[in-house]
């Protein structure tokens, strides 16, 4: 800030020359920095390169979106979203908001409620987020955190009375928002495409920030140098720390399987019948060798055509990976690929082999009709 010094009451004075380093500001933007190189090094499946990681990889190390958060009750992509960018350009933004906003703030609030005001407000900003956007919208980024800051000191400047302090509060807010917005300028300033802004996260986390800066008002005396209540702020931190860190141990456990399922065949480009999968096997075996559906599509064919043992070979080619992560798949898919391989083995008069893999489906399988077929060949 650019001011001279703070008036904080009638005989102290805080010169801002002597304020303490915005040091957790400058680890923020470090720590946003090297999970970028993170995501744009460690890809889950298809690679969107470096400047440009993939929705499959952001999801694999944190996104959020309604589906992921509300429906399946991952709850701590919440946090871990706010420390991911969808690119290059992105993570700059959002860095220069930062320095901006965390310069001016850190050094007045101090570190303790500087960071439980940033969590607070990525929190506010991913509910804000899962809420108000579609379902499958993948969102990522720290605009919710950073807006919160921006709403901070929006309303704390009128801690102050009028003149250079307010000014330059007020001022510093305002560099956030020119600063959250420049990517919808894009266009105009490059003659490319604009990054998307989750505006839904940036009111969000702006709301949060308001909300704790009106609180601020009300409790933080003027003889206090830093805001009261610095326990809540730790305890903040700890449990938004705990949760990182339990959401990290997920993601690690789960990346592998998010891995693999980027890089099977998106839903949209799926077959509408049997007999179209069937025309097109060798072509999404080709373009998705790990996608199980190409195989069994193609043992489909190789029935028809009467060769049983090319049959088998990719019908149990289909097995292994479509039990290699079970709750990717339908279990009526799970059960039709182990019934064609069953029933390959069974042509080929390995009638013992055939049983051990129809015995999962002849157990558990709720489909009667698969089941039946099973039985009727003797394999149940």
């Amino acid at each position: 800030m650019s001011v001279p010094q703070v008036q904080q009451d009638e005989g102290t004075t805080h010169p801002v020359a002597h304020m303490p380093r915005p040091a957790l500001t400058y680890l923020l933007m470090l720590v946003l920095a090297l999970v970028y190189v993170g995501e744009a090094t460690i890809h889950a499946g298809i690679s969107g390169g470096f400047f440009d990681p993939s929705v499959q990889t952001l999801v694999a190390w944190g996104g959020m979106s309604h589906a992921l958060v509300i429906e399946k009750g991952e709850w701590y992509r919440l946090l871990t979203a706010a420390f991911l960018h969808g690119g290059l350009a992105h993570l700059a933004m959002n860095s220069l908001a930062l320095f901006v906003t965390g310069s001016a703030l850190e050094p007045f609030i101090g570190r303790r409620w500087f960071a439980a005001l940033y969590l607070l407000s990525a929190v506010g900003g991913g509910l804000a987020s899962v809420t108000f956007n579609p379902p499958n919208i993948v969102g990522v980024g720290a605009s919710g955190a950073i807006m919160g800051l921006f709403g901070f000191i929006l309303i704390i400047a009128f801690r102050f009375p009028k003149g250079e302090v307010r000014s330059s509060f007020i001022a510093n807010s305002v560099s956030a928002l020119v600063f959250s917005t420049l990517p919808a300028l894009f266009p105009l300033l490059t003659g490319g495409s604009a990054l998307p802004i989750d505006y839904a996260a940036h009111g969000g986390g702006a709301l949060v920030g308001a909300v704790i800066g009106v609180l601020f008002l009300i409790f933080w005396r003027r003889h206090e140098r830093y805001p009261p209540l610095a326990a809540i702020a730790v305890a903040v931190s700890v449990a938004a720390t705990g949760v990182l860190g339990w959401g990290a141990r997920e993601l690690y456990a789960d990346f592998a399987e998010q891995s693999f399922a980027a890089q099977l065949m998106p839903d949209d480009r799926q077959p509408a019948t049997d007999e179209a999968a069937r025309a097109q096997a060798d072509e999404i075996i080709k373009r998705y060798p790990n996608d199980p559906r190409g195989y069994f599509y193609k043992a489909l064919v190789q029935a028809d055509a009467g060769n049983t043992k090319a049959m088998e070979t990719n019908a149990r080619k289909a097995v292994e990976l479509v039990e290699k992560y079970p709750g990717i798949f339908r279990d009526r898919f799970r059960a039709r690929v182990r019934m064609v391989h069953a029933l390959s083995l069974k042509n080929l008069n390995r009638t013992t082999d055939a049983r051990d893999v129809a015995a999962p489906v002849c157990k558990a399988s709720s489909d009667t009709q698969i089941v039946d077929i099973l039985k009727k060949n003797g394999l149940c």
